[in-house]
């Protein structure tokens, strides 16, 4: 079978403003360690080595799950 999909160039992430962000910056910054590439107003991007995470909060409101 012929592969198709030869890479993701990124993911994003959607949290809730707070501690839910917080807490993910947190974890792809200072536990995995990854580069921060770029910083908005609602949101942080990570640099992989392959791609990027972006980790960004909605100002509405989320289901909680």
């Amino acid at each position: 079978m012929k592969n198709l999909v030869n890479g993701i160039h990124h993911v994003s992430l959607k949290c809730r403003k707070g501690q839910e962000y917080d807490k993910a910056v947190d974890f792809y910054g200072n536990v995995l360690g990854l580069e921060t590439t770029r910083v908005w107003e609602d949101g942080i991007m990570f640099d992989t080595g392959n791609g990027v995470i972006a980790v960004s909060y909605t100002h509405l409101t989320l289901p909680t799950i």
